[in-house]
């Protein structure tokens, strides 16, 4: 949600950016187009950021029912022969 956020602020920083530019106000398009650059990049990074750490924080979880279902198959297949 946060990623979604900024990536939003960064598109309305954009909109205004272009507003301003129709609007024939050049100086006022650049500086509204910098902080909407910003905003599409910061918004990849902190997903990537909250993915990373939620894989961190699931991992252990993930790892323990992996291990389970491959204790599962080996007595299954020790059941089958």
């Amino acid at each position: 949600m946060i990623a979604l956020g900024i990536g939003l602020l960064g598109t309305v920083f954009m909109a205004g950016s272009v507003f301003a530019y129709i609007g024939g106000l050049l100086l006022l398009s650049i500086i509204l187009a910098v902080p909407g650059f910003i905003g599409w990049g910061l918004a990849y990074f902190s997903f990537n950021l909250a993915k990373n750490r939620r894989i961190q924080k699931l991992a252990p979880a993930l790892t323990q029912t992996y291990d389970a279902a491959a204790e599962d198959c080996k007595q299954a297949f020790e059941l089958m022969h």
